[in-house]
This record gives structure tokens, C-alpha cells and sequence, in this order.
């Protein structure tokens, strides 16, 4: 066997140069999560390394930096940066911070805990930017991204309907009606490694749960169950684990959607699939099932949760307040059971699959995202595609980009995977389904017939968009078609201006759902194709 050729000087040399970057781990979860107990065990176990800590709190007293700063030793350093989150309005200055550790050649390791509302990615991208041809990747190694688990308050949290203004995690920031199980789902998606911590507050049979949720989040993660956060430090330290472009696709709806099905397994309970159509829902019967206990995590008695899925992508109160342990009190009880029972009756004329998966039977719908068409008139619902978004109990179909099949035909992409992905059937073009769902207890093919049972009639079919507008729409049904379209219009040509340039705002837009057509290929969905979202709704 030939030797292998001796490494060249100039390769050499990047690896020396690579491997003397600054690793980094960043620290993701909520209050109370267990972030400081574990920055604490970094700090504290004897592992030979010269650490420095940025520490990232919103309050203005800087609680986790106090609490940090009394164990950082003499040849530590803590970096406390409050009043702004390091996601948005501190960027910058993390950046700075970053470089100046770096820098220094004093530390062989960075730790950065972030503030429990902060979104694990923006954080991530400060690694990339370019400032006056350099970039902080040249001087950091990104190594690590952790988010921190509450296994006692998970379920609670991913069911809530509380936005994060709601319970004062954010009460000056532009995005305060941003929900709390969205940034909940958020955090898990992007993460390397999920420490999901307190597990002694719990059963066995509740950390399984959150351990199956967690695994159907984000299939690509290292999970791992903790107490007080005792975890390995080489779990979560110079890992190698970290990579842009395998964090951006290991969301499991991602990964569902692009055809790298996870398979369900008795030991986790967790299933996913793709629900493709090409026939529109109809608006009243897909609004009982988003409003039904289908759409909920299913540990909760009180079902459905009270909410209502529209454009505006507001709700109403969750099913049922609770106290500082998590159960529900008592006096409200007996009112979800009447909107439960008031819920079914609505549906009593429905097809029997559909009721079956509102009470729950096929499964319970923790994660789901995709595009969507509902029945409606043809200068409404069926010349716009709703953009599907779900975490835990809160949905949004927001109305987004037209579907081509409803501008000139001169205006239609030409390319080769739009054209396969088209149907010659009348009224149908590129209009279509394509809604990924994650569930708890699924029985896919149960759950599928439930989804097209909540789609128009062959009847309603044949009558065709001017019937449809005569539908009674709780989604879509107070959605001002003209101002939408001249919002809409408005944002695109403030794109145009301004090159295409968004403004960073505390809540992102992760990017498209990239679904997969015939053949394998990627594509973006049409909705996207003709214009961005509006101001209607948000994108949960």
C-alpha cells in the first residue's frame, strides 16, 4: 500500500490556523431552563481550560450575570451584556465582544448565554459577517449550539397560547405579540445538542414524552435528560457538532418535507408525514379540525383550546389558566367542556373521520407547516396561497403570494420543475396542498383521511369558486382582499427600492418551506414565487 502523500505546508497551515480559533458554544433556553446551573458546572469542574463567558439578560438588573460573576476565578472573564437581546439590537456589540476574546489569546474557550427569548439562528449568523473584509469565523470556531429544556413546564409552554408580552419577557421589543411556543420550537430546531434539564420534577412517562417531542422537533439533535444540568461537559464543549448549513435543515418538518422521513418507533411515539392535495379546503370544516384538541400536545383534559386560526393570526384565551405548579383551576373547567362540547356539535354533520380526529383519535398535532388553498372566490382565498405555520396549539394560515394559475398566463415561470409540478385540470394549475405534520399517537393514514375529509365535495367541487364565496370562512372571512393586495403590492416595491433588503426585526422569517415535487427535486412553493407575506397575520 503507497504511503500517503505527506500534507502540503500551505494546507497544513489552515488546519493550525483553524484549529487555533476560539471555540464557541452558545447557550439557548427560557428562564429558568437551567442555562446559569449549567454555566456554573462549565465554570466550577476541573477540565483545564481557560474560559471567558458573555452573558446576555434582558432585566435590567442583570440577574444571570450576578449570579455568574461570583464564579468566574482569576483567570476567567465575564462579559455581562443587558438591556438588548444579542439576536437584534446587540449584535453588533456581541460581535465586537467575540473578536476582542478572541483576539486577546488569552482563553482557550468561549461560552455565550443567551437571554431566554433570544432565536438561536441570528445569533449563529454573527459568525458569518463580513466587517471590512473580515469575518469573525476567521478568529471564532462556532462549535456548539445548546438549548436548554424545562421538562417540567414543556408541555404547558408548547400548548400556550401567551405571547412573550404576555408574561413581560418583552415588553419594549417590536415583535411582542411573538408567542411563546413559537420561540420554544424555534430554539429546539436550531440546536446541536437539547439538555432537557429537571427531569426529577417529572415522571418517567412525561420526560418520554418531551423526549419524543423533542426528537420529532429536530431528529438531526443530541438529546440528552439531566438534573440540575449535570451533563458531560464533552457534550457540550468542543463538540464539532456545529455546521450552518445542517442547522438550517434539521428541523424535522424540514426534513419531513424534503422526503428524509423519520420513521415512528415505539420507544419515542413521535410520526410525521406530508399531506399533499390538489383540491382546496373548505374553510369551515379545516377550521373546526385547527380548532379541535387535534392540534395540541393531548396531555391536557381540557380540550379543544380555545382559539380561533385566522389571517389576523390572533387567539383567544387558552383552554385553561394555571397556577404556579402547571394544573388547571378548577373554575375553568367546566367551561372548556362546554366549548368542547359546543365545538362537536358544530361538527355533528361532518364526516365521521373528522370528528374522530377532533377528539384526538388519530393523534395530536405538535408541529405542522406547509402552504395551503381554501375554497373561496376567485378574487380572494382561491388566488392566494396560505402559509401554514403551527407550534404546539397556536396556528397561523397567513395569505401570502398568488398561486399562478391566477395571473396571465405570459407571467407563469417557464422552468422545467414549475411545469411538472402544474396540473391541466381546470381551476387547478399550481393551487395545491403541501402541509407537513408532526405528531404525538399519529395514525397516519387515519389522519390523512381526516385532513381530506376537512377538503371541498365532489358537489362543492363542480360549483366552483362562485359558490365558494358564498362559503362562511372563519379563517379568511374578515380579510380585506383589496388592501391586502395593495399592502402586499407596497412591500414589493419597498423590496425593489431597497434591493431586496429586509430589516432585521426580532422575530425571522427562517425561509421557505422548500417542498419536494416529482422527481426528487426541490422547489420553493408557489405562494412564494409572486410576492412576499403582507403585514395580514403572522407567521407563527
Amino acid at each position: 500500500m503507497a504511503a500517503a502523500a505527506p500534507a502540503s505546508p500551505k494546507s497544513a497551515s489552515a488546519k493550525r490556523e483553524r484549529e487555533a480559533r476560539i471555540g464557541v458554544t452558545v447557550l439557548s433556553g427560557f428562564l429558568g431552563s437551567g442555562k446559569t446551573t449549567l454555566l456554573s458546572r462549565l465554570l466550577n469542574e476541573s477540565h483545564g481550560k481557560r474560559l471567558a463567558v458573555i452573558v446576555n439578560d434582558m432585566s435590567e438588573l442583570n440577574l444571570d450575570a450576578r449570579a455568574a460573576s461570583k464564579l468566574v476565578q482569576a483567570e476567567q472573564k465575564l462579559v455581562a451584556m443587558q438591556n438588548g437581546c444579542i439576536c437584534c439590537t446587540l449584535r453588533e456589540d456581541l460581535l465586537e465582544e467575540v473578536a476582542k476574546l478572541a483576539r486577546s489569546g488569552k482563553f482557550d474557550y468561549l461560552v455565550i448565554e443567551s437571554t431566554g427569548i433570544a432565536e438561536p439562528l441570528p445569533v449563529a449568523e454573527t459568525f458569518s459577517f463580513d466587517s471590512e473584509g473580515a469575518s469573525l469565523s476567521d478568529l471564532a470556531r462556532l462549535d456548539t449550539m445548546v438549548t436548554m429544556v424545562d421538562a417540567h413546564s414543556f408541555l404547558h409552554d408548547l400548548d400556550t397560547l401567551e405571547s412573550l408580552d404576555d408574561r413581560g419577557w418583552e415588553e419594549e421589543q417590536e415583535d411582542a405579540e411573538q408567542h411563546v411556543s413559537t420561540l420554544l420550537v424555534e430554539q429546539i430546531e436550531f440546536a446541536n445538542v437539547v439538555v432537557i434539564n429537571k427531569c426529577d420534577l417529572v415522571s418517567e412517562a412525561e420526560a418520554a414524552r418531551v423526549e419524543a417531542a423533542v426528537r420529532g422537533l429536530n431528529p438531526e439533535a443530541k438529546v440528552i435528560r439531566a438534573t440540575k444540568a449535570a451533563v458531560p461537559l464533552d457534550a457540550v464543549m468542543n463538540t464539532g457538532l456545529f455546521s450552518m448549513e445542517k442547522a438550517s435543515t434539521a428541523a424535522g418538518w424540514l426534513k419531513e418535507a424534503r422526503g428524509e422521513h423519520v420513521p415512528e418507533t415505539v420507544e419515542y411515539g413521535i410520526s410525521s408525514f406530508v399531506f399533499r392535495s390538489k383540491r382546496p379546503f373548505h374553510p369551515g370544516r379545516l377550521g373546526l379540525l385547527l380548532e379541535s384538541r387535534a392540534f395540541s400536545s393531548g396531555t391536557s383534559s381540557q380540550a379543544p383550546p380555545r382559539r380561533r386560526a385566522g389571517a389576523d393570526g390572533k387567539a383567544l384565551p387558552p383552554a385553561a389558566a394555571s397556577d404556579a405548579e402547571g394544573e388547571a383551576k378548577a373554575g375553568d373547567v367546566d367551561d372548556d367542556d362546554e366549548d368542547n362540547a359546543a365545538l362537536m356539535a358544530k361538527a355533528a354533520s361532518e364526516p365521521l373521520a373528522l370528528q374522530a380526529a377532533m377528539r384526538g383519535e388519530y393523534g395530536f398535532v405538535i408541529r405542522s407547516k406547509g402552504i395551503a388553498w381554501l375554497a373561496g372566490s376567485e378574487a380572494g382565498s382561491n388566488s392566494f396561497a396560505g402559509e401554514w405555520s403551527h407550534s404546539g396549539r397556536r396556528v397561523s394560515l397567513t395569505p401570502t403570494g398568488q398561486w399562478m394559475a391566477s395571473v396571465p398566463e405570459a407571467d407563469r415561470p417557464k422552468d422545467e420543475e414549475f411545469v411538472r409540478s402544474w396540473s391541466d385540470e381546470p381551476g387547478v394549475g399550481d393551487r395545491c396542498n403541501e402541509v407537513v405534520i408532526i405528531a404525538f399517537d399519529l395514525k397516519v393514514d387515519e389522519f390523512r383521511a381526516a385532513l381530506q375529509a376537512c377538503q371541498v365535495t365532489d358537489a362543492e367541487w363542480e360549483a366552483g369558486p362562485a359558490s365558494w364565496a358564498k362559503i362562511e370562512d372563519p379563517i379568511w372571512g374578515d380579510v380585506d382582499w383589496e388592501a391586502f393586495i395593495e399592502a402586499m403590492t407596497a412591500a414589493d416595491d419597498d423590496d425593489d427600492e431597497e434591493g431586496g433588503a429586509a430589516g432585521h426585526h426580532h422575530h425571522h422569517d427562517h425561509g421557505a418551506c422548500s417542498l419536494p415535487v416529482a422527481g426528487g427535486e426541490d422547489r420553493e412553493p408557489e405562494s412564494k414565487r409572486a410576492a412576499s407575506s403582507s403585514p395580514v397575520g403572522d407567521s407563527a
